[in-house]
């Protein structure tokens, strides 16, 4: 039997029209070809999230937002469908999240531990998480606030070195930096004096070093030293000083007595040394004795008779 191009024309018309809804609701999150099981999820903010948006579970498209609901004035309904295959155990849970800096809000779900397996229908708890955007501007925010008091501050600062900076302050400033350049030449003049001094340093220095390297090498003998000097100051402290001591001021005693004696005229020094007449008189017996000893040495004839053969010599008057 022919069939005729109405009947052609009709078929492809509907087949067209059946084509553009299916796309339509495919496009809406919807795909009316599928067995995917459905989850319900309740947000406060989805912050953008559309149908057709992707269901991720560990990097992994698994499905995809079909319906996206005002749900009374606080919360969001969001119907996503997950394919079959994936297994949801109790626990799971979904966050809103951005893949990338270029695509829109997308849906994570993070598996639980539960050993039971949420059926189609079910509700899955919903959390939020902040995107790159987001993470960026929460890390911003503070510095700006920071940033925003530091330039109140510098302008605050500004303000008060533009009031300190009056025409006697400047003057001030002036005499400071003409001083200080003063003082950096004096301590320039001083290096220079320090360097040509630095010979003689050294010379010193090497000196030092030859008198500690002679102390080191004699240490023996400077042991040797004090210990000869510790022997004699032990011998000193065993010696029985006092009794010298007092021997000592016996005989001072006995010595003033006997000057004083003697000052006096007693006994035979005393009027020795204070009998004048006495002085003369031994004064002239020396001088007589003297020249008795000159004479005897110059005519010991007179004084000596020596005979010669029986004769006696004469003497020349």
């Amino acid at each position: 039997m022919a069939i005729s191009k109405e009947t052609k024309t009709g078929i492809l018309v509907v087949l067209s029209l059946i084509v553009v809804v299916a796309g339509s609701y495919f496009l809406k999150g919807f795909n009316l070809f599928s067995s995917d099981k459905s989850y319900n999820c309740y947000f406060d903010n989805v912050q953008g999230l559309i149908p057709s948006a992707t269901v991720q579970v560990k990097g992994m498209v698994v499905g995809t937002v079909s319906e996206v609901v005002l749900q009374g004035k606080d919360k969001v309904k969001v119907v996503i469908a997950v394919s079959k295959k994936v297994h949801l155990p109790e626990g799971t849970t979904a966050a809103l999240f951005s893949p990338d800096l270029m695509s829109g809000k997308a849906l994570r779900l993070d598996l639980g531990e539960g050993t039971k397996i949420l059926d189609a229908g079910a509700t899955i708890s919903a959390k939020m998480e902040l995107g790159m955007f987001d993470k960026v501007s929460s890390q911003i925010s503070p510095i700006m606030d920071n940033a925003k008091l530091i330039m109140l501050r510098l302008d605050s600062i500004t303000t008060s070195v533009q009031s300190i900076m009056s025409p006697a302050a400047k003057k001030n400033i002036e005499n400071s930096v003409a001083s200080l350049e003063i003082t950096m030449k004096n301590i320039a003049s001083l290096s220079t004096s320090l360097n040509k001094e630095s010979v003689q340093l050294a010379g010193i220095i090497r000196n030092a070093n030859t008198i500690t390297a002679n102390i080191a090498n004699n240490s023996k003998n400077i042991d040797a030293v004090m210990s000869n000097l510790k022997t004699t100051t032990d011998k000193l402290s065993k010696a029985d000083l006092e009794k010298t001591i007092n021997q000592l001021q016996s005989t001072l005693d006995q010595t003033s007595t006997l000057l004083a004696k003697i000052n006096s005229g007693e006994g035979s020094l005393g009027m020795l040394a204070n009998d004048k007449q006495l002085y003369i008189n031994l004064s002239k017996s020396m001088s007589s004795l003297d020249k008795l000893l000159d004479d005897l040495k110059a005519h010991p004839s007179r004084y000596i008779n020596i005979r010669v053969f029986g004769k006696a010599p004469q003497d020349n008057p």
